[in-house]
């Protein structure tokens, strides 16, 4: 479905002229296709969140490193492609929402939890990736470990 809607964009690009959004569009389109390539099947819309999620963490680890070098045409470009991208995302759960995310798992995993609390961290960020950022997964996590311990 998120595939679709990306090529049903480039189109809506392509006709508007928008060749920001355009450019854009096409680099994601390009690296769904090579990772469908390397899977030998077609990505599922989580595996696309992923794949976003991905590309714009690796834009923005590169502002910083422009802002440093002070080249602010570049941070501009990457912030409006971080905008783009970001538009493909489902909204993130909010900490109320992540929070109980996280105790129903921890519940429903109470015998890992009392051998090996760090252990569920790898299982909460695989369940929740999707929907959250796995830093503040991980981050959400360890608050809720000092309060039960």
């Amino acid at each position: 479905m998120i595939k679709q809607k990306i090529q049903e964009n480039i189109i809506r690009a392509l006709k508007s002229k928008d060749e920001k959004t355009l450019s854009v569009l096409r680099y994601l389109s390009s690296h769904i296709q090579n990772k469908e390539i390397d899977k030998k099947q077609d990505l599922s819309d989580e595996e696309i969140i992923q794949l976003i999620r991905q590309l714009i963490k690796n834009l923005k680890d590169a502002t910083v490193f422009f802002q440093k070098g002070g080249r602010q045409d570049l941070v501009s470009q990457n912030k409006e492609q971080i905008r783009i991208l970001s538009l493909y995302l489902p909204p993130e759960l909010s900490d109320k929402e992540l929070k109980k995310e996280v105790k129903k798992i921890i519940e429903g995993n109470k015998d890992l939890y009392q051998q090996n609390p760090k252990a569920l961290i790898g299982i909460c960020v695989k369940t929740l990736k999707s929907k959250a950022d796995p830093k503040r997964i991980v981050g959400l996590f360890n608050q809720l470990t000092q309060v039960l311990k």
